[in-house]
């Protein structure tokens, strides 16, 4: 009754059935029917869960948990009825390495796990054999082995416990294939004595023997949102762009961008945007960046949004200006004028592409000029519902919009003088405290309690007002 909104999802018919019986007339319940393991089960929910709540069968309890909390959209808490037999060996700590194994490193790399309580075999009808166990999972932002590369490391985790009963230096040299020597001496290097074994190793020996060991790291460049604080429409250019002079701010939203090596170019957006194959900014980033550095477009790159589409925060350039500064790394180019590279992408690109928080952005978006000064200052940000053309809002450009050079001046000189406050910034955040192209809105508010207030008040009058801070 407290919950907005529950989905379901089953595959047995009967249970289908009995679920509408007791559940089918109320309004915030979505019974599913749908294999587990063979869907998308984040994008079965209307919205993102909080919580997943689930009776675990035993065979497959493992690749349910890895869809579970494996998800970078896994929510904040996850309760599981399993088998006490599994239950023990997914809280298992190196002090209890006789159930330690792989599932024990895999759910603790994710969350941090405990026993709610058991349940006896009287509890089920019929009586199972075994007993069960609530466990609960609290989950990780981030993988505890973060920025480490998630397959290599757990590929190393569960190679080295398929031969439990061997020492360490042993257990590396099966399928991890590691020599003897540098097996020791990666053992070593990690302050691990080369004689224990896999069940003895505690989640951070795990880690710096990964290290040890060179597994790779990801980039996972934060992709976040902009707002304008100040926009002057100066003219316009012989090449149809209009030239602008604007202050640009990110903001503590972002979408969370990972980027690996790979074999080829796999571009995945979560939730898919509705960009045609290849439309991606991203997609178009790793193409720009691979001619540039003269080599193959091979990359992996996953886009999980959260910055709305269309909304005028820059979501889709900031994906593109991470994976520019991530390939960067990756393919060991620092030699690159991104910022340039990323103006052949869009105008908003070059500003993420420099990695700036705030910046003067000026020409058509290609000249940035990183600004310093800004304290953390809370906003309200308002989202609204219809989506605008970046074309349309400038054909919709009134005199007022032409002539804010003064604004923009007045904001540089704060940041020159480091005198920068939420007055300076109200008095001179021109176009109706517009973000950007799009329809969103934001108010600078004197300090977190006002925006709190402030946000508040615009939700009780149906407005979607979230606070967020500048330079984020």
């Amino acid at each position: 009754d407290r919950s907005r909104s529950v989905t379901t999802i089953e595959i047995d018919e009967r249970m289908i059935a009995m679920l509408r019986d007791t559940l089918g007339e109320r309004d915030n319940v979505r019974i599913v029917r749908a294999d587990a393991l063979a869907v998308d089960l984040y994008a079965q929910a209307e919205r993102r869960p909080t919580r997943i709540v689930a009776n675990l069968p035993y065979q497959i309890t493992t690749p349910l948990l890895e869809r579970f909390i494996g998800d970078d959209r896994r929510p904040p808490l996850v309760v599981v009825l399993v088998q006490e037999e599994v239950a023990r060996r997914i809280v298992a700590t190196a002090a209890s390495a006789k159930e330690r194994g792989y599932l024990s490193v895999f759910v603790q790399s994710f969350a941090d796990a405990r026993i709610v309580r058991r349940v006896p075999p009287s509890a089920f009808r019929p009586a199972p054999k075994v007993s069960s166990a609530v466990v609960a999972l609290r989950t990780r932002a981030r993988p505890a082995f973060a920025p480490l590369d998630r397959n290599t490391f757990l590929r190393l985790v569960s190679d080295v416990f398929r031969h439990r009963r061997k020492q360490l230096r042993g257990a590396l040299g099966h399928e991890a294939g590691v020599a003897p020597d540098r097996a020791e001496s990666a053992l070593r290097g990690a302050g691990i004595e080369p004689r224990r074994r896999a069940e003895e190793l505690t989640l951070e020996e795990w880690v710096a023997l990964a290290r040890a060991l060179g597994v790779p790291s990801v980039p996972t460049p934060a992709g976040p949102a902009k707002i304008n604080l100040a926009l002057a429409v100066t003219g316009k250019r012989a090449d149809g762009y209009h030239e602008l002079r604007s202050v640009f701010a990110t903001i503590d939203l972002a979408d969370r961008v990972r980027v690996a090596p790979y074999r080829r170019l796999v571009v995945r957006v979560v939730p898919d945007v509705g960009a045609p194959p290849g439309g991606e900014l991203a997609d178009r980033a790793v193409h720009a960046m691979a001619q540039a550095a003269r080599r193959d477009p091979g990359a992996f790159v996953h886009v999980r949004k959260r910055i709305p589409v269309a909304a005028g925060l820059g979501g889709g350039s900031s994906d593109a200006g991470a994976v520019l500064r991530a390939l960067a790394m990756i393919w060991q180019r620092p030699d690159l004028d991104l910022v340039a590279l990323a103006a052949t992408l869009g105008s908003d690109v070059p500003f993420f592409a420099s990695g700036a928080r705030v910046a003067l952005v000026s020409g058509r978006g290609e000249r940035v000029e990183a600004l310093t000064g800004l304290a953390p200052t809370h906003i309200v940000i308002v989202r609204l519902g219809a989506r605008l053309a970046t074309p349309d809002v400038f054909a919709a450009l009134r005199n007022e919009d032409r002539q804010a050079d003064g604004a923009v001046d007045a904001l540089l000189g704060g940041f020159a003088r480091h005198t920068v406050s939420p007055q300076l910034l109200r008095d001179n955040a021109r176009n109706d405290l517009l973000s950007g192209s799009g329809p969103t809105l934001f108010a600078v508010a004197d300090d977190q309690r006002d925006a709190l207030r402030t946000a508040r008040a615009l939700r009780r009058i149906g407005l979607a007002a979230h606070v967020h801070t500048l330079g984020g």
